[in-house]
């Protein structure tokens, strides 16, 4: 009976905040915050509908009429701002183009009205006038470029750019050619300090190797891809073998220097892994493991002449 009284006494605090937020409503012109007003009012008195001192239903659609009248609220406020917004000449139309689309979204219920319909026509037209102004000027500027002498690199930043940018503007067609043609003398460029390197230096097999193989890095699919594959097949035949060969002159020489041997073998593994004679060196370093590891051995004396000193290390 006492938890039952409390209840009861406490019911009547919270009967009074429906008014409270009744008389806020009648006083206040703003429906977005009467909704936040009577959402709070529920937050704080979850039993309010325990002794029927509310009619839920009836609540439930007063809330329900706060939230719609609050969304219109916001979606005026919010169109306003819009609306400004496209008549500031210094604005950005892509950004305000971009908002009209984000307030579409946001209320889908209002999106056909006439009034945003309007505005998204007028935010068209001023975000095309914009796009076509900016994409001359960046095509300008990479005319200018061309003209000055740009590096190839540079020309190509500013098409990637351009691109990027203004796909769809009437200098698209013409701009990607211009990429096309850059990096064709790119590649060119690039294949012949190849050939000339290799002619000046045919021994310098790693760099020769490193400008080819960055040649078919940048251009996977260009002209002269063919070409620097194939070049990069020859210079490994050309280095495997004369490194080979180091390696079986030092053994043979050196029958003795296992150490040294070993690390030969390891310098060629490193440069050539899939190199003619990877097999080759592979079985020199398992011999030269064999034959340094520890072990057993058995001497067997036929015959000959030893010192008598000698004799307690054979048994008989």
């Amino acid at each position: 009976m006492r938890c039952l009284g409390e209840r009861v006494r406490g019911s009547r605090g919270w009967a009074a905040g429906g008014p409270r937020a009744a008389k806020f409503e009648a006083e206040t012109q703003d429906p977005v915050s009467v909704l936040k007003r009577w959402q709070s009012y529920q937050a704080w008195h979850p039993t309010r509908h325990l002794f029927g001192l509310d009619s839920t239903l009836d609540e439930e659609r007063h809330i329900a009429n706060l939230g719609m009248r609050a969304r219109e609220s916001e979606f005026s406020v919010q169109l306003a701002a819009l609306r400004r917004l496209a008549g500031d000449p210094d604005s950005d139309a892509d950004m305000a183009w971009q908002d009209w689309h984000a307030l579409r979204a946001t209320y889908p219920e209002m999106a056909a009205g006439a009034e945003l319909q309007a505005l998204g026509a007028t935010l068209r037209v001023r975000r095309e006038d914009q796009l076509t102004r900016r994409s001359q000027r960046a095509y300008d500027l990479l005319l200018k470029a061309e003209q000055d002498g740009a590096d190839l690199s540079i020309l190509l930043a500013h098409t990637d750019q351009f691109l990027g940018d203004y796909a769809g503007s009437r200098m698209e067609g013409d701009v990607r050619q211009r990429r096309s043609a850059y990096l064709a003398r790119l590649e060119e460029r690039d294949i012949e300090a190849a050939r000339n390197y290799s002619a000046r230096y045919p021994f310098h097999f790693q760099a020769r190797r490193e400008r080819y193989q960055r040649c078919l890095d940048k251009h996977p699919t260009g002209a002269f891809a063919a070409e620097a594959a194939s070049a990069l097949k020859t210079i490994e035949a050309a280095w495997d073998k004369p490194d080979f060969r180091a390696v079986r002159d030092y053994f043979l020489d050196n029958p003795g220097a296992i150490a040294e041997l070993v690390t030969q073998c390891r310098a060629y593994q490193a440069v050539h892994p899939q190199g003619r004679f990877a097999t080759a060196v592979t079985d020199l370093l398992r011999w030269s493991e064999r034959v340094t590891a520890p072990g057993e051995y058995r001497v067997i004396l036929r015959n000959g002449l030893f010192e008598k000193r000698l004799a307690r290390f054979f048994s008989r």
